[in-house]
């Protein structure tokens, strides 16, 4: 796992189905804000550096690394 919250709603979602709600739910009321704080201390690199990842990531997912 990696440091994704969408990884972490998914592995809580398989043990505890619909623990954490739905995963847009969780990404609005959870998710959203835990990354806006996490930035609230960062420097511009490490926002840039976070935001690239995130692309990155997305990039995989929807392209790259599925395994269907």
């Amino acid at each position: 796992m990696q440091n994704n919250l969408k990884e972490l709603w998914s592995l809580f979602d398989f043990v505890f189905p619909g623990k954490l709600g739905t995963l847009p739910d969780f990404m609005q009321h959870f998710s959203v804000p835990i990354v806006q704080g996490g930035y609230a201390n960062a420097t511009q690199v490490q926002v840039r550096m976070t935001q690239l990842n995130d692309v990155e990531s997305m990039w995989k997912e929807q392209y790259c690394c599925t395994s269907d």
